[in-house]
């Protein structure tokens, strides 16, 4: 079951993950921030995990066995530990982690700062990451809720949730790595944490160091995200001889060339053809 409303769920991805592990795979379209801040996203996967442990959900085809339930989350962090109204046989039997953000009590720019140069020079742009975790947290929510920063829970506190294993991925060159760490060292079962070295943010998809070309449609998903999530209010296609793609606040984040699509995202109207 997919945790997180930042993992995959078109059918062809989904597919290749039942090819690979014969699993039942369930992707949840949740309602997106900012219209639907957290905690939707967190009781939609809910809903839905108790929906398909049901009759209505033998009925359409699925059979799910509630004593093998493993929950994936990118980015956001373990998030499906809530048991009410659940079959006394359920058991989340594992964690799966990319690179989440677990400590979201504390502003990214410090979550940043306190990392290497490398990895500073390597993760997600602050303005980014800002924007990110504005929308789906906004002022009213309490940021030491362990559901948005799992780092809080204490080791008896997750003794007590009986919180299953985790396998967590983090990149060497990504700062959320150190979040990642602080939430292994809290778990207390037999936990597998592997660093890809070199890895930066959104390894899994993000072309490492490769062409430009990849890495300008790496950015125009990215920017395209933010636009879905209505953090600006046009775009515009363009095809250019020389264009840079600009954050107002921090520079440039991409260059591209003749033949490269992309995405030129602001926040007012602009004449094309200027």
């Amino acid at each position: 079951m997919h945790g997180s409303p930042d993992l995959p769920t078109k059918p062809r991805q989904n597919i290749h993950w039942f090819d690979q592990t014969g699993a039942i795979i369930i992707s949840v379209n949740y309602a997106k921030a900012p219209q639907y801040p957290y905690p939707h996203a967190l009781l939609q996967a809910y809903k839905a995990l108790r929906w398909s442990l049901t009759c209505s959900a033998t009925l359409e085809g699925i059979y799910v066995n509630p004593s093998r339930v493993a929950i994936g989350e990118l980015y956001r962090g373990p998030c499906s530990i809530f048991r009410d109204a659940l079959p006394l046989d359920f058991k989340q039997v594992l964690q799966f982690m990319l690179y989440p953000s677990l400590e979201l009590r504390l502003p990214y720019d410090l979550r940043l700062a306190r990392s290497t140069i490398n990895a500073r020079n390597h993760s997600l742009p602050a303005w980014m990451a800002r924007a990110m975790e504005q929308s789906y947290l906004p002022p009213r929510v309490c940021k030491d809720d362990i559901f948005v920063s799992p780092v809080a829970a204490s080791g008896d506190l997750l003794r007590e949730l009986d919180v299953p294993p985790a396998v967590l991925f983090t990149g060497s060159l990504d700062c959320l790595k150190e979040e990642g760490f602080r939430y292994a060292q809290h778990l207390v079962k037999s936990d597998k944490v592997h660093e890809f070295e070199g890895g930066t943010y959104g390894f899994s998809v993000k072309p490492q160091d490769g062409s430009k070309e990849a890495q300008v449609i790496f950015s125009f998903y990215v920017l395209l995200d933010l636009f879905r999530e209505g953090k600006f209010l046009h775009v515009l296609t363009l095809t250019l001889n020389q264009v840079q793609i600009l954050d107002p606040i921090q520079g440039i984040v991409v260059e591209a060339t003749k033949g490269d699509l992309l995405f030129l995202v602001t926040d007012e109207l602009i004449d094309v053809k200027s």
